[in-house]
Protein backbone atom coordinates (compact mmCIF):
# COMPACT_ATOMS: atom_id res chain seq x y z
CA UNK A 1 0.00 0.00 0.00
CA UNK A 2 2.82 2.44 0.83
CA UNK A 3 4.56 1.63 -2.46
CA UNK A 4 1.29 2.06 -4.37
CA UNK A 5 0.43 5.46 -2.87
CA UNK A 6 3.97 6.80 -3.30
CA UNK A 7 3.86 5.78 -6.97
CA UNK A 8 0.40 7.33 -7.29
CA UNK A 9 1.94 10.59 -6.03
CA UNK A 10 4.73 10.42 -8.63
CA UNK A 11 7.58 8.96 -6.60
CA UNK A 12 9.86 6.19 -7.76
CA UNK A 13 9.06 3.55 -5.12
CA UNK A 14 9.62 -0.18 -4.74
CA UNK A 15 8.38 -2.62 -2.09
CA UNK A 16 11.15 -5.11 -1.32
CA UNK A 17 12.22 -7.53 1.40
CA UNK A 18 10.10 -9.97 3.35
CA UNK A 19 7.04 -8.91 1.34
CA UNK A 20 8.24 -11.20 -1.44
CA UNK A 21 11.02 -9.59 -3.52
CA UNK A 22 14.49 -9.87 -1.94
CA UNK A 23 16.30 -6.57 -1.39
CA UNK A 24 19.52 -7.95 -2.83
CA UNK A 25 17.85 -8.89 -6.11
CA UNK A 26 16.80 -5.35 -7.04
CA UNK A 27 18.23 -2.65 -4.81
CA UNK A 28 21.31 -2.15 -7.04
CA UNK A 29 19.07 -1.66 -10.12
CA UNK A 30 17.06 1.24 -8.68
CA UNK A 31 17.77 4.92 -9.45
CA UNK A 32 19.33 7.04 -6.70
CA UNK A 33 16.07 8.88 -6.01
CA UNK A 34 14.06 5.68 -5.46
CA UNK A 35 12.17 5.22 -2.21
CA UNK A 36 12.64 1.67 -0.94
CA UNK A 37 9.75 0.36 1.15
CA UNK A 38 11.41 -2.57 2.93
CA UNK A 39 9.58 -5.17 4.98
CA UNK A 40 12.27 -6.43 7.35
CA UNK A 41 11.96 -9.64 9.32
CA UNK A 42 13.17 -9.95 12.90
CA UNK A 43 15.86 -12.28 11.52
CA UNK A 44 17.25 -9.45 9.36
CA UNK A 45 16.92 -6.85 12.10
CA UNK A 46 19.06 -8.95 14.47
CA UNK A 47 22.24 -8.08 12.56
CA UNK A 48 21.54 -4.78 10.81
CA UNK A 49 23.76 -1.92 12.03
CA UNK A 50 23.60 1.01 9.60
CA UNK A 51 21.31 3.95 10.35
CA UNK A 52 19.64 3.75 6.96
CA UNK A 53 15.92 4.34 7.53
CA UNK A 54 14.00 7.59 7.08
CA UNK A 55 10.92 6.09 8.72
CA UNK A 56 10.27 2.87 10.58
CA UNK A 57 6.95 1.26 11.35
CA UNK A 58 5.90 -1.52 13.73
CA UNK A 59 2.34 -2.69 13.16
CA UNK A 60 2.18 -5.31 15.88
CA UNK A 61 4.24 -7.77 17.91
CA UNK A 62 2.35 -11.02 18.41
CA UNK A 63 3.64 -14.58 18.98
CA UNK A 64 5.71 -15.82 16.02
CA UNK A 65 9.05 -17.55 15.42
CA UNK A 66 9.19 -18.79 18.99
CA UNK A 67 11.04 -21.82 17.63
CA UNK A 68 13.92 -19.34 17.13
CA UNK A 69 13.54 -16.98 20.11
CA UNK A 70 13.54 -18.07 23.73
CA UNK A 71 10.60 -15.84 24.70
CA UNK A 72 8.19 -13.19 23.47
CA UNK A 73 10.46 -10.58 25.07
CA UNK A 74 13.42 -11.73 22.95
CA UNK A 75 11.30 -11.70 19.80
CA UNK A 76 9.94 -8.23 20.62
CA UNK A 77 13.46 -6.91 21.26
CA UNK A 78 14.56 -8.15 17.83
CA UNK A 79 11.69 -6.29 16.20
CA UNK A 80 12.24 -3.12 18.23
CA UNK A 81 15.85 -2.90 16.92
CA UNK A 82 14.32 -1.20 13.88
CA UNK A 83 14.17 2.00 15.94
CA UNK A 84 17.98 2.07 16.23
CA UNK A 85 18.36 2.04 12.44
CA UNK A 86 16.78 5.48 11.92
CA UNK A 87 18.68 8.34 10.33
CA UNK A 88 18.85 11.68 12.18
CA UNK A 89 15.36 13.23 12.07
CA UNK A 90 13.89 9.79 11.38
CA UNK A 91 10.58 8.75 12.91
CA UNK A 92 9.28 5.50 14.38
CA UNK A 93 5.52 4.85 14.13
CA UNK A 94 4.09 2.18 16.45
CA UNK A 95 0.53 0.92 17.00
CA UNK A 96 -0.30 2.09 20.53
CA UNK A 97 -1.21 -1.34 22.08
CA UNK A 98 2.17 -2.64 20.88
CA UNK A 99 4.05 0.20 22.56
CA UNK A 100 1.98 -0.25 25.73
CA UNK A 101 2.84 -3.95 25.92
CA UNK A 102 6.62 -3.43 25.56
CA UNK A 103 7.25 0.11 26.88
CA UNK A 104 10.90 -0.37 27.85
CA UNK A 105 11.85 -1.35 24.29
CA UNK A 106 10.92 2.06 22.89
CA UNK A 107 12.46 4.36 25.52
CA UNK A 108 14.40 7.23 23.97
CA UNK A 109 13.20 6.55 20.41
CA UNK A 110 11.59 9.26 18.21
CA UNK A 111 8.21 7.65 18.64
CA UNK A 112 4.76 8.52 17.31
CA UNK A 113 1.81 6.39 18.40
CA UNK A 114 -1.30 5.69 16.35
CA UNK A 115 -4.46 3.83 17.28
CA UNK A 116 -7.95 4.23 18.69
CA UNK A 117 -7.38 6.16 21.94
CA UNK A 118 -8.08 9.88 22.00
CA UNK A 119 -5.05 12.14 22.26
CA UNK A 120 -2.52 9.88 20.53
CA UNK A 121 -0.21 11.40 17.94
CA UNK A 122 -2.62 9.98 15.35
CA UNK A 123 -5.99 8.41 16.13
CA UNK A 124 -9.45 7.62 14.86
CA UNK A 125 -12.92 7.51 16.43
CA UNK A 126 -13.96 5.21 13.53
CA UNK A 127 -15.39 8.18 11.61
CA UNK A 128 -12.68 10.86 11.57
CA UNK A 129 -8.90 11.08 11.95
CA UNK A 130 -7.08 13.24 14.52
CA UNK A 131 -3.58 14.55 15.12
CA UNK A 132 -3.59 14.91 18.89
CA UNK A 133 -6.94 16.60 19.54
CA UNK A 134 -7.18 18.24 16.10
CA UNK A 135 -9.37 16.69 13.41
CA UNK A 136 -7.54 16.33 10.09
CA UNK A 137 -10.26 14.67 8.01
CA UNK A 138 -12.67 11.78 7.67
CA UNK A 139 -12.08 8.11 6.96
CA UNK A 140 -13.18 6.60 3.64
CA UNK A 141 -16.73 5.25 4.07
CA UNK A 142 -15.55 1.65 3.62
CA UNK A 143 -13.40 1.89 6.78
CA UNK A 144 -15.87 3.64 9.09
CA UNK A 145 -17.52 2.02 12.06
CA UNK A 146 -15.33 -1.03 12.72
CA UNK A 147 -11.90 -1.56 14.22
CA UNK A 148 -9.71 -3.92 12.26
CA UNK A 149 -6.47 -4.57 10.44
CA UNK A 150 -7.53 -2.77 7.23
CA UNK A 151 -8.12 0.45 9.18
CA UNK A 152 -4.90 0.07 11.18
CA UNK A 153 -2.92 -0.53 7.97
CA UNK A 154 -4.55 2.55 6.40
CA UNK A 155 -3.44 4.73 9.33
CA UNK A 156 0.09 3.33 9.40
CA UNK A 157 0.61 3.69 5.66
CA UNK A 158 -0.67 7.27 5.72
CA UNK A 159 1.84 8.26 8.42
CA UNK A 160 4.72 7.02 6.26
CA UNK A 161 3.41 8.60 3.05
CA UNK A 162 2.69 11.90 4.80
CA UNK A 163 6.42 12.19 5.50
CA UNK A 164 6.89 12.16 1.72
CA UNK A 165 4.39 14.89 0.94
CA UNK A 166 1.03 13.08 0.89
CA UNK A 167 -1.99 15.00 2.13
CA UNK A 168 -4.82 12.93 3.59
CA UNK A 169 -6.92 13.77 0.52
CA UNK A 170 -4.19 12.58 -1.85
CA UNK A 171 -3.56 9.46 0.22
CA UNK A 172 -7.25 8.48 0.10
CA UNK A 173 -7.27 8.94 -3.68
CA UNK A 174 -4.30 6.54 -3.91
CA UNK A 175 -5.86 4.11 -1.42
CA UNK A 176 -9.07 4.06 -3.51
CA UNK A 177 -7.13 2.57 -6.45
CA UNK A 178 -5.18 0.00 -4.42
CA UNK A 179 -5.77 -3.72 -5.01
CA UNK A 180 -4.50 -6.00 -2.24
CA UNK A 181 -1.84 -8.54 -3.18
CA UNK A 182 -3.03 -12.12 -3.51
CA UNK A 183 -3.59 -14.67 -0.72
CA UNK A 184 -4.61 -12.06 1.85
CA UNK A 185 -8.24 -12.83 2.71
CA UNK A 186 -8.95 -13.17 -0.99
CA UNK A 187 -12.44 -14.32 -2.03
CA UNK A 188 -11.99 -17.26 -4.40
CA UNK A 189 -15.52 -18.26 -5.43
CA UNK A 190 -18.83 -19.57 -4.16
CA UNK A 191 -19.72 -23.20 -4.83
CA UNK A 192 -23.29 -24.38 -4.07
CA UNK A 193 -23.73 -21.52 -1.61
CA UNK A 194 -20.39 -22.11 0.20
CA UNK A 195 -17.92 -19.18 -0.04
CA UNK A 196 -14.19 -19.95 -0.16
CA UNK A 197 -11.51 -17.51 1.08
CA UNK A 198 -7.73 -17.76 0.59
CA UNK A 199 -5.69 -16.27 3.45
CA UNK A 200 -2.56 -18.34 2.87
CA UNK A 201 -0.48 -15.30 3.92
CA UNK A 202 -1.88 -15.76 7.45
CA UNK A 203 1.22 -17.50 8.80
CA UNK A 204 1.01 -16.84 12.54
CA UNK A 205 -1.55 -17.26 15.30
CA UNK A 206 -2.62 -13.60 15.44
CA UNK A 207 -3.10 -13.38 11.66
CA UNK A 208 -5.70 -16.17 11.88
CA UNK A 209 -7.57 -14.27 14.60
CA UNK A 210 -7.69 -11.19 12.37
CA UNK A 211 -8.97 -13.26 9.44
CA UNK A 212 -11.71 -14.93 11.48
CA UNK A 213 -12.78 -11.54 12.88
CA UNK A 214 -13.60 -10.37 9.35
CA UNK A 215 -15.76 -13.39 8.47
CA UNK A 216 -19.50 -12.72 8.37
CA UNK A 217 -20.61 -16.35 7.83
CA UNK A 218 -20.26 -19.46 9.99
CA UNK A 219 -16.76 -20.63 9.06
CA UNK A 220 -14.91 -23.88 8.46
CA UNK A 221 -11.20 -23.21 9.02
CA UNK A 222 -8.32 -25.01 7.29
CA UNK A 223 -5.18 -24.48 9.40
CA UNK A 224 -1.76 -26.00 9.98
CA UNK A 225 1.67 -26.39 8.44
CA UNK A 226 5.06 -25.96 10.08
CA UNK A 227 4.61 -25.26 13.81
CA UNK A 228 6.41 -22.04 14.83
CA UNK A 229 6.41 -22.49 18.60
CA UNK A 230 3.22 -20.68 19.62
CA UNK A 231 0.19 -22.19 21.31
CA UNK A 232 -3.07 -22.25 19.34
CA UNK A 233 -5.26 -21.84 22.44
CA UNK A 234 -5.50 -18.02 21.95
CA UNK A 235 -7.79 -18.82 19.02
CA UNK A 236 -10.57 -20.18 21.20
CA UNK A 237 -12.26 -16.99 22.50
CA UNK A 238 -12.18 -15.47 19.00
CA UNK A 239 -13.56 -18.62 17.34
CA UNK A 240 -16.54 -19.00 19.68
CA UNK A 241 -19.78 -18.69 17.71
CA UNK A 242 -17.88 -18.21 14.42
CA UNK A 243 -15.73 -21.26 13.60
CA UNK A 244 -17.78 -24.47 13.32
CA UNK A 245 -14.88 -26.82 12.67
CA UNK A 246 -11.11 -26.89 12.07
CA UNK A 247 -9.49 -29.08 9.41
CA UNK A 248 -5.87 -29.48 10.55
CA UNK A 249 -3.07 -30.19 8.06
CA UNK A 250 0.70 -30.54 8.05
CA UNK A 251 3.19 -30.95 10.89
CA UNK A 252 1.10 -28.84 13.29
CA UNK A 253 -2.07 -30.92 12.87
CA UNK A 254 -1.49 -33.03 15.98
CA UNK A 255 -0.82 -30.00 18.20
CA UNK A 256 -3.86 -28.12 16.89
CA UNK A 257 -5.97 -31.21 17.58
CA UNK A 258 -4.49 -31.75 21.06
CA UNK A 259 -4.91 -28.11 22.14
CA UNK A 260 -8.33 -27.26 20.67
CA UNK A 261 -10.46 -30.36 20.18
CA UNK A 262 -11.87 -30.20 23.73
CA UNK A 263 -13.67 -26.99 22.73
CA UNK A 264 -14.17 -27.14 18.96
CA UNK A 265 -14.37 -30.04 16.47
CA UNK A 266 -10.98 -30.73 14.82
CA UNK A 267 -10.48 -33.13 11.93
CA UNK A 268 -6.93 -34.08 10.93
CA UNK A 269 -6.43 -34.24 7.16
CA UNK A 270 -3.45 -35.76 5.37
CA UNK A 271 -3.35 -33.09 2.67
CA UNK A 272 -4.76 -29.71 1.67
CA UNK A 273 -6.77 -31.54 -0.99
CA UNK A 274 -8.46 -33.69 1.66
CA UNK A 275 -9.14 -30.63 3.84
CA UNK A 276 -10.83 -28.78 0.95
CA UNK A 277 -12.93 -31.86 0.12
CA UNK A 278 -13.98 -32.54 3.72
CA UNK A 279 -14.76 -28.89 4.53
CA UNK A 280 -16.89 -28.58 1.39
CA UNK A 281 -18.78 -31.75 2.29
CA UNK A 282 -19.44 -30.42 5.81
CA UNK A 283 -20.27 -26.78 5.07
CA UNK A 284 -23.89 -25.79 4.65
CA UNK A 285 -25.27 -23.29 2.17
CA UNK A 286 -24.53 -19.78 3.46
CA UNK A 287 -21.35 -20.84 5.28
CA UNK A 288 -17.69 -20.27 4.43
CA UNK A 289 -14.44 -22.21 4.13
CA UNK A 290 -11.35 -20.19 5.11
CA UNK A 291 -7.74 -21.21 4.48
CA UNK A 292 -5.80 -19.29 7.15
CA UNK A 293 -3.03 -21.64 8.27
CA UNK A 294 -1.39 -19.85 11.21
CA UNK A 295 1.80 -21.70 10.24
CA UNK A 296 4.50 -21.52 7.60
CA UNK A 297 4.14 -23.67 4.51
CA UNK A 298 7.49 -25.41 4.07
CA UNK A 299 6.39 -28.90 5.13
CA UNK A 300 4.11 -29.24 2.10
CA UNK A 301 4.68 -26.27 -0.23
CA UNK A 302 7.37 -24.00 -1.67
CA UNK A 303 5.95 -20.93 0.08
CA UNK A 304 2.66 -19.33 1.16
CA UNK A 305 1.87 -18.29 -2.44
CA UNK A 306 2.28 -21.87 -3.68
CA UNK A 307 -0.05 -23.03 -0.90
CA UNK A 308 -2.63 -20.38 -1.81
CA UNK A 309 -2.44 -21.19 -5.53
CA UNK A 310 -2.98 -24.88 -4.78
CA UNK A 311 -6.01 -24.01 -2.63
CA UNK A 312 -7.52 -21.89 -5.44
CA UNK A 313 -6.88 -24.73 -7.91
CA UNK A 314 -8.61 -27.24 -5.62
CA UNK A 315 -11.61 -24.95 -5.04
CA UNK A 316 -12.00 -24.38 -8.78
CA UNK A 317 -12.14 -28.15 -9.26
CA UNK A 318 -15.09 -28.62 -6.90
Amino acid sequence: LVEHVLKFLGHEARALGNVGVPLASEVHLLPDNALIVAELSSFQLETMQKKALSEALILNITPDHLDRYGSMEEYAAAKARIGYLLKPNGKLFVFSPTAARFPSLFEGMPLELYGYEKGLDFSTDLISLFKGQKKVGDLPKALRGNKGHDLENFMAAFLVCERHGASLEDFIKGWDTFIKPRHRLEFVKEVRGVAFFDDSKGTNVDAVVRAVETMTRPTHLIAGGVHKGSSYTPWLPHFEGKVKKIYAIGEAACQIDDELSFAIPVERCISLEEAVKRSFESALQGEAVLLSPGCSSFDMFKDYAHRGEKFVELVNRL
